[in-house]
């Protein structure tokens, strides 16, 4: 072959790597111009990659070339070099003994000659394998030459020819360079697919991290809008379906083939596994290095899933920081209602004792007609309600005085409850007091105490308007004691649930509270070192749970702070 045609087929060769976009593309166009330079029937190529491919060229009449087509490879060449990893070994072997003209090598290549006499000595059972069947399909001649491609890879050039002695020395260094030239050929196409698969995986994940701009958009709607986006950066874009779970929660595109291999890469929280993402082909894909999956794309899958949970970490310290201005805004808020209700206590409570106070001189006022002593007891009872309301507003606000003693939950709980046995009688409500009775002495104020049960109480009655049970249990802890107090009565909904609290906040009619008793529980659960929990369902019933410190262990908070 001279130089000329020898520098055409080299040029056809690398013009095939820079035209070409499928890998398929360019090992035809590479093997038909191999097979055309050196005038061959079959050529294939082949590689640890699990590549290959092959084309025949037809011959008509009077050995006129037609046009070369596609084929699969000759299975047992493949056979040899792929599934024999010692193939090198086997080749330089048979080449090396001078009676074995079968196996000829020549430069970088060898010549198989399936039609040389049987050696002495039997040949390798793989070789023998291949010239047997080179034989029986009638191929004369072989030409192989090993490429060494791109990361370590290996790769395998074959041209098989019907003729016995189609090339010459020159012939086989010819099919040498082109090889080198096959294999520089297909380490660019190499090189280009796995840039634009990078480009698309950074695409990918600008667009993921695009989505993260918008903090006020919905979780759900940002899960959507990312598990589009994963597919486009797949082997088979078209193919891919993106799938995000989070919390339970499944988010993905329409017609996620879960019957399909799954890649999944999981979602962790502050080290904690909060969900997955995956992606799945709709159909049937040939197997790669992870199922259908290639291994970058297994990296990319888990830097997708890193990328969300920053995102989402983020997102939560986001909401955490709102939550906490929010719990701040509210703490400036009931410090003003606090100082407020501190004034207007004061300033009514002097007044309020001046009628209260002449009211009941009143009273004691001879042949008072009925209707004025009447009046005179609804004075009373109104500047008394006045005056606990007052009461209330000191306690919320921490201007009375506290005068904690030691004393034994139970007794204080069972001196509230006998207040409200014959209220609790008349409207039909059975009351259970289940008390401890070996619970540890604690350091309270009494009288507020009792303001807890009494409030916790009422609450529950008022609750249960047809009649019902309400419990009262007491229990010891670790290191304190446990009231809670349940009722089998309407019941809260969430959003009335989180807002009990909030002074002056009531679901009852005008004149029938003033939103401030439970909002004064919460206050002395406080102050006292301890804790309040609610459990409530609408239609059945409320559960409140109240911790407070042993005397020990309130004894040790005051002196190492609340950090103990």
């Amino acid at each position: 072959m001279g130089v000329r045609i020898e520098l055409q087929a080299v040029a056809q060769i690398i013009r095939g790597a820079r035209d070409t976009d499928s890998l398929p593309q360019l090992l035809l166009a590479n093997l038909t111009a191999l097979l055309q330079a050196l005038d061959g029937d079959h050529g294939a190529f082949t590689s640890d990659r699990g590549d290959a491919f092959g084309c025949q060229r037809e011959r008509g009449p009077g050995e006129a070339p037609e046009a070369v087509h596609p084929t699969a490879p000759h299975p047992d060449l493949v056979r040899f070099l792929q599934h024999t990893p010692e193939a090198l070994q086997i080749l330089d072997h048979a080449a090396a003994s001078p009676s074995r003209g079968a196996v000829r090598k020549e430069g970088a290549a060898w010549r198989l000659d399936p039609a040389a006499a049987t050696p002495p000595e039997p040949l390798n059972p793989h070789l023998e394998a291949l010239l047997a069947a080179m034989r029986r399909t009638g191929y004369g001649s072989a030409v192989i030459f090993p490429l060494r491609l791109a990361a370590g890879h290996h790769g395998w050039l074959q041209i098989l020819t019907r003729r016995r002695e189609p090339w010459d020395q020159g012939g086989v260094h010819a099919f040498g360079v082109l090889a080198e030239a096959f294999g520089f050929a297909y380490t660019t196409w190499q090189q280009q697919a796995a840039l634009q698969e990078r480009i698309k995986e950074l695409t990918c994940l600008y667009r993921i991290a695009h989505l993260a701009d918008d903090p006020h958009k919905p979780l759900d709607h940002f899960f959507r809008e990312a598990a589009a986006r994963i597919s486009s950066a797949w082997l088979y874009p078209e193919d891919a379906r993106g799938r995000i779970v989070y919390n339970g929660d499944s988010v993905c595109e329409s017609g996620f083939p879960d019957h399909r291999p799954v890649l999944s890469a999981p979602i962790r929280i502050h080290g904690q596994v909060r969900g997955a993402v995956e992606v799945a082909y709709a159909s049937e894909k040939p197997l790669l290095d992870e199922g259908p999956f290639l291994k970058e794309e297994r990296r990319l899958l888990d830097t997708i899933a890193r990328e969300l949970t920053w995102i989402l970490e983020r997102r939560l310290s986001e909401e955490e920081k709102e939550e906490v201005a929010r719990q701040l805004h509210h703490s400036n808020r009931l410090n003003i209602v606090g100082q407020l209700s501190a004034s207007v206590a004061h300033e009514i409570n002097e007044p309020l004792t001046s009628i209260l106070g002449f009211a009941q001189l009143a009273l004691k006022a001879p042949d008072l007609p009925p209707t004025v002593r009447a009046d005179l007891d609804q004075i009373v009872a109104t500047a008394l309600h006045s005056r606990d309301i007052v009461r209330r507003l000191l306690v919320f606000s921490r201007h009375m005085p506290v005068q904690k003693m030691t004393i034994q939950l139970d007794d204080v709980v069972g001196e509230s409850i006998g207040m409200f046995r014959n209220l609790c009688s008349r409207d039909r409500i059975d009351l259970r007091f289940e008390p401890s009775g070996s619970l540890p002495p604690m350091m309270a104020d009494p009288g507020q105490i009792r303001q807890v049960v009494s409030n916790l109480l009422l609450n529950a009655i008022q609750a249960m308007g047809d009649g019902g049970t309400l419990s009262v249990q007491t229990r010891a802890l670790d290191d304190g004691v446990e009231l809670a107090v349940g009722d089998t009565g309407c019941g809260m909904p969430p959003e009335i649930k989180d807002k009990i609290f909030i002074p002056f906040f009531t679901t009852k009619a005008a004149g029938q509270g003033t939103g401030l008793g439970l909002a004064v529980v919460n206050e002395i659960v406080r102050s006292h070192g301890g804790t309040i929990r609610v459990d409530s369902q609408p239609g059945k019933g409320t559960l409140f749970q109240v911790y407070l410190p042993a005397a020990q262990g309130q004894a040790l908070r005051e002196r190492h702070g609340d950090g103990f």
